[in-house]
């Protein structure tokens, strides 16, 4: 992993002495914004591995930290604020941090708490359980993706209007 990042960052490093003062800015902006919303989503990953693996006391432990960590995420991204008036990847960010608070942390433990109770192969009442788990799980997803998708897309524009690349 350190290894990955210490190739990102050289990248990031060669990118920057090629721009111009503006595209690097802009660099440094997308960077810090990535890097607060990738905060997030490293807990949440741990979160999902967690629901799967029946692992509740980790859960339960790694759940406070992500509910801590979207609130230190918005607060950092309000902080940074739009780049030169262009607010559109501003606001992206925080709807996907805001979709974090408001969805994904009550779906999560929502997850959680159907994981819990335990499904007996044998009772209808426990196999609609197993369902109702699965269904939740693509429906949270779904709405991940929908978000991310939207993230996505305002940071591409932002990347094409300072005249830089994503990786």
């Amino acid at each position: 992993m350190k290894q990955a990042n210490r190739i990102i960052f050289y990248f990031i490093a060669l990118l920057l002495l090629s721009c111009s003062d503006k595209s690097k800015d802009a660099i440094n902006y997308n960077e810090k914004i990535v890097l607060s919303y990738q905060k997030v989503t490293d807990i949440e990953e741990k979160l999902i591995f967690y629901l799967l693996a029946d692992d509740t006391l980790n859960f339960d432990k790694d759940y406070d930290r992500f509910i801590n960590q979207i609130d230190s995420s918005e607060k950092e991204i309000k902080l940074i604020g739009a780049f030169e008036g262009y607010s559109d990847f501003y606001v992206a960010a925080l709807n996907m941090i805001n979709v974090y608070r408001k969805v994904a942390s009550i779906k999560i433990l929502d997850l959680m708490v159907l994981k819990r109770e335990k499904v007996n192969p044998n009772k209808t009442d426990s196999l609609n359980k197993a369902n109702d788990f699965g269904e939740n799980l693509k429906s949270y997803n779904s709405i991940i993706e929908n978000e991310f998708l939207k993230f996505d897309t305002a940071q591409q524009k932002f990347a094409s209007k300072f005249g830089f690349k994503l990786l």
